[in-house]
């Protein structure tokens, strides 16, 4: 390969059918343009998306959307990487600077920050470190229960997520949000639930005296496992609302339930009371730019108050 003929650049809507291809090509499944659009050209806060192409096609990708983080009072700007990617035929050549290295250096100087982390494969992980100079990473703890061994039942209502529930999910979370979180408003539920193509998405909401108490949006898979992707209740709730989850997916015969939860979080002491077996899933990593106020990469990883819709894979 040529490297003084490589174009480095941001990439625009001409170049969706290209990107496309190489996704379909470095992961061995498809994604429509629309989901492409969806995270690259709709999101709330903005999207950056950089390839490295040579002769008319692409051969890598760095792409990221930006969120913002609640930190101790403040408001981080932060940006969530993610397909990171380049054609097989150039992994392994031998160059001091390989072409994700180049793309992400970009990535890191045209964008203000405080941090960027993101969910890549364990070998990235290991890559940007070296390259690009990520402070580290560590698996997802997972929680995972079989619905056969449910606990006792719980009234669940259920509903399709529209546009109606937007404003009480922002109140539900905003009430029950922990520090080194998303921050997570009507504009980001809608953009992160409504306005994705090709994925469907329901609320069970648990009520109490006069009011809906919590909420969980959920996603069904057809093999048969419940993913609860966000959860919003007090702590006091919490137990109630994963009961009422366990009796809508044990009335709709799910074999599995699978939850997110930094086992810090008080909510995973209440998963294991109730049966659930933690595990490690895939990984997250994370660069800290922003060093003011005790942020750092090991707090992070070690306080980072993840849910499974964070991610942007599901």
């Amino acid at each position: 390969m040529e490297i003084n003929k490589v174009i480095l650049r941001k990439a625009t809507k001409k170049d969706i059918p290209g990107l496309i291809q190489l996704f379909q090509t470095c992961f061995n499944k498809t994604i429509s343009p629309e989901e492409w659009i969806w995270k690259y050209y709709n999101s709330p806060w903005g999207s950056v998306s950089y390839v490295a192409e040579l002769d008319g096609e692409i051969l890598a990708h760095y792409g990221a959307f930006k969120l913002r983080f609640t930190f101790k009072r403040d408001i981080l700007e932060t940006y969530q990487t993610c397909d990171v990617m380049s054609h097989p035929k150039i992994r392994g050549q031998v160059t001091k600077r390989p072409l994700i290295g180049r793309i992400g250096q970009i990535f890191y100087k045209e964008n203000e920050m405080a941090l960027a982390f993101g969910f890549p494969s364990e070998r990235h992980c290991r890559l940007q470190v070296l390259i690009l100079g990520l402070d580290g990473y560590r698996p997802v703890d997972s929680f995972e229960k079989m619905v056969g061994t449910t606990s006792k039942k719980k009234r669940f209502h259920i509903f399709e997520l529209d546009e109606k529930w937007l404003s009480l999910m922002e109140q539900l979370y905003l009430s029950s949000m922990k520090d080194l979180s998303i921050l997570k408003d009507a504009p980001y539920f809608r953009w992160r639930y409504l306005l994705r193509s090709g994925h469907s998405y329901k609320i069970i909401a648990l009520k109490g005296l006069l009011s809906v108490k919590a909420i969980a949006v959920i996603k069904e898979l057809s093999s048969g496992i419940l993913l609860i992707l966000d959860a919003f209740s007090k702590d006091r709730d919490f137990k109630d609302l994963i009961l009422a989850i366990e009796t809508y997916a044990k009335t709709n015969s799910f074999d599995k339930i699978k939850f997110w939860s930094n086992i810090l979080n008080p909510r995973s002491e209440t998963l294991k009371e109730l049966g659930y077996k933690h595990k490690p899933d895939i990984p997250f990593a994370v660069r800290t730019v922003f060093h003011e106020k005790g942020l750092s990469g090991e707090l992070f990883l070690k306080e980072y108050d993840y849910q499974m819709g964070d991610y942007d894979d599901v």
